[in-house]
This record gives C-alpha cells, sequence and structure tokens, in this order.
C-alpha cells in the first residue's frame, strides 16, 4: 500500500537530492523586491541568490560527471521545459528591465537541471519518488510552520474580513506565506492523506491518517483559498477515476451535489467580496486583459520572461505575477517560448495517464496504478491551480513539484522496487 510519510523498504539519502531541495527552501526566503529601476540587493535576496547560485553549480557538476543523468535532458517534457528557459533568457535582450528576466529565466533552468541530475540516482524510478516523499514531508514542515505561526501570533497570522462568511483568512507567518499558497499546501497534502488513509490496511495508521488528512483539509477551508477547493475536488475525483474507485467517485460526487446546493456554500465561496470583483475574479481579469493587449503588441518573442507582467502590466507593483501562468507566459516569451511550455505540460499528462512501457510489463500492476492515480491526481490539482496562478511560469515550490511529475513520466512503467510502497 502507499505510505509515503510512515514508511519505507529503503532510504538512502544522496547528495543529488541538495540542489533541489535547496531550491525549494530558497522558494520560502522573502521575494525579491524590486522598484521600477533596479532589483533590491537585501540580505534576504541575497541569500535566496546565493541558494540558487549554489544549486546551479552543484547540479551543472552532477550534470556534467553523470552519462545516465545528462541523456535525460534530451526527453521531451525536459528539454521542452529547458527551451522555455532559455527563451527567457534571451528574451532578457529585449525586456524592460533585462537583469530582472535573465535571473528569473536562469531560476528555471537550474530547476529543470535539478531535477535531471535526479537521474543519476538508480534505480531512477525510485529516486524520482523517493523526491516526492521529500516533497510531501518538506510541505508537512511548511503547513506546520503556518499552524505553530497561527497559535503564536494569530494577529497576524489570520488576515480579517469583514464581511466574510468566514472572518478569519489563514496565512503562514514563519515564513511569510500568502493564503494561496497555504490553501495549495493545504490541498496538496490532503490528497496525499487522503490516499495514505484509503490505502493502509492497519486500524491504527488508518486514524493516524484521518486526524492528519483534517488538519490539512480544516487548513485549506481556513485558508479560503478557492482556486484550491476546486483543485482539490478535481484532483479527489481523478485520483478516486484512476484507482477504478467508481463506486466512491459517484458517492462523492452526490456529496459535493449536496453540500453546494446549500446556499452557505455560495456564502463561504463568495468570501464577502461584490459580485463585480467577484465576476473580475478578484481583479484577475483586469489585468489579463491588460496582459492580452500587451501580447498582441509582440506576439512571437513576448516583451521580456517576468519583466513583461511585472513591470510593463503590473507596473512594478508588489505583485510580481499576473496569477495566470497561461498568459504569463504568452506576454513574457511569446509564442515561441508557449510552445515548448505547453508541450511539456501535456506531455507529462499523456505519459501520466498512458505511460512508457504500459502496464503489462509491470510486475506489480496494483502498486503502478495506485502511484499513477496519486500522479495523475497532483497532475490535475496544479493544473487547475495554474488558472489564476503563475506556479508553472516561475521559480516556485509548485513548479519544482510539477518537475518531479514530469521526470515520473518519462520513466518507464518497470517492476522495481519502491521506497514508499509497503505491504500491509
Amino acid at each position: 500500500m502507499i505510505d509515503p510519510i510512515i514508511k519505507t523498504k529503503s532510504y538512502r539519502f544522496h547528495a543529488a537530492y541538495i540542489p533541489w531541495i535547496v531550491l525549494f527552501m530558497s522558494v520560502f526566503t522573502l521575494n525579491l523586491k524590486t522598484g521600477m529601476a533596479a532589483i533590491s540587493l537585501s540580505a534576504a535576496n541575497i541569500t535566496r541568490i546565493l541558494m540558487v547560485v549554489f544549486a546551479g553549480l552543484l547540479s551543472v557538476f552532477y550534470l556534467l560527471t553523470s552519462k545516465r543523468a545528462f541523456g535525460h535532458v534530451f526527453d521531451i517534457p525536459i528539454l521542452c521545459f529547458l527551451m522555455f528557459g532559455i527563451a527567457g533568457i534571451i528574451s532578457g535582450a529585449y525586456a524592460t528591465e533585462g537583469y530582472y528576466a535573465i535571473w528569473k529565466a536562469i531560476e528555471i533552468c537550474v530547476d529543470v537541471i535539478a531535477i535531471v541530475i535526479i537521474f543519476h540516482v538508480s534505480p531512477a524510478r525510485n529516486a524520482v519518488l523517493m523526491l516526492f516523499r521529500i516533497t510531501v514531508i518538506l510541505y508537512a514542515l511548511i503547513l506546520l510552520s503556518v499552524l505553530v505561526g497561527a497559535v503564536i501570533s494569530p494577529s497576524n497570522a489570520f488576515i480579517y474580513m469583514p464581511r466574510a462568511f468566514f472572518k478569519y483568512q489563514l496565512s503562514g507567518v514563519f515564513p511569510i506565506i500568502n493564503p494561496n499558497s497555504v490553501g495549495f499546501i493545504s490541498a496538496f497534502l490532503s490528497i496525499i492523506l487522503l490516499v495514505c488513509f484509503i490505502q493502509t490496511g492497519q486500524r491504527l495508521h488508518k486514524l493516524f491518517y484521518l486526524l492528519l488528512f483534517l488538519v490539512a483539509f480544516i487548513s485549506l477551508i481556513l485558508a479560503q483559498a478557492r482556486t484550491s477547493i476546486v483543485a482539490f475536488i478535481a484532483a479527489t475525483s481523478a485520483y478516486l477515476f484512476f484507482d477504478r474507485r467508481i463506486k466512491s467517485l459517484l458517492a462523492f460526487i452526490v456529496a459535493l451535489s449536496l453540500l453546494f446546493s446549500l446556499d452557505v456554500s455560495a456564502s463561504y465561496l463568495q468570501r464577502g467580496q461584490s459580485k463585480e470583483l467577484l465576476n473580475t475574479m478578484s481583479g484577475r481579469t483586469v489585468a489579463w486583459e491588460n496582459a492580452w493587449h500587451l501580447f498582441e503588441k509582440s506576439p512571437i518573442i513576448g516583451n521580456g520572461f517576468a519583466s513583461a507582467s511585472k513591470f510593463d502590466v503590473l507596473k512594478g507593483s508588489s505583485t510580481t505575477t499576473l496569477h495566470g501562468s497561461v498568459l504569463d507566459v504568452l506576454v513574457g516569451v511569446g509564442i515561441l517560448g508557449f510552445i515548448p511550455w505547453a508541450v511539456a505540460i501535456v506531455y507529462t499528462g499523456i505519459r501520466l495517464v498512458w505511460p512508457l512501457g504500459g502496464r503489462e510489463r509491470s510486475g506489480s500492476s496494483r502498486q503502478m496504478q495506485i502511484i499513477r492515480a496519486v500522479m495523475v491526481s497532483i497532475y490535475v490539482l496544479i493544473l487547475v491551480k495554474m488558472i489564476t496562478s503563475s506556479l508553472l511560469a516561475s521559480h516556485e515550490s509548485f513548479f519544482l513539484l510539477f518537475l518531479i511529475l514530469t521526470a515520473y513520466s518519462t520513466i518507464p512503467e518497470t517492476a522495481t522496487e519502491d521506497p514508499f510502497i509497503v505491504r500491509t
């Protein structure tokens, strides 16, 4: 059964995991503070830059010294993501803030190389699954920090919304994490814990996972991140379908229909906003319209990776992205950069649903089915979330998570020992 948190049959940490972990941690330093003219080099910004540089140098070292890893650079989705990053670097030549565009694109390239060197570890499939397990643990620690912050400093952790059904919205304090990110992290952990609860046979483990699931799910509700809630629903449905739990899926749909028929659901989702603000998706559509007009001026090569969104559309405001991955990519690197980016995402989805090698070659088809169902559910979770977030268009922990799915999709399904599969 799947048990990614408590048990493993084998766990051997490898230095090839270090760049990815450092990159993951760098995301949760303070974001780069930028103005119209230059990037502020605060201590937090310098720390983030140094972390990315360290991860990049170590990744390049492994890449150049490992034939096994280097060969995976040419896997279709990985190569496409790398081409997307390179397009971003080139866009720095004509971006409003060229250095900003180049640096943000370099972060993308480093992320891609960091996932490639995981193939240095043998067997690669186990290594990727182990990295997924590490991600679960890291996200769990982050959510724990959010909850600790809510206890220690509730006035800072809870954002007061006087007109909302729930008057308080959960955010992170140590480190600072916005409610939307808290919602996504909670949704991700809720999916994983739900799967653990379903698949684990021992009663004590079921109780343990049920309690953890309730903590994660309540955090999702308190964060009031509407897209993450929709993404959680879609991801849960995907998991139940691909794990062939059709009766459970039908019951889930019926329960959702009853829940959303209640007035309280509409009040909760509206979050006290006016209909006008709700119809603009909290103001997103206004920025999207401006971004589209800018895209039309340079549809082929774009207007500068990350820079166009930050400086040309949002005019250097504290918001760094358009809260929409597709438009962020289009306005930044144009159609030439969008095509490899989209190919990588679509290819990953196709190979997660229809894996290389086929089920007939697998010596453990039921276990493969569970893993595949989980991976597809997380893919759906990210795909829905990226509608109102730029999580797949910048150096984010969510982009790193997606790269794990991409790496897994390139590995044929063969009978091999999995580090977080245990029989109970």
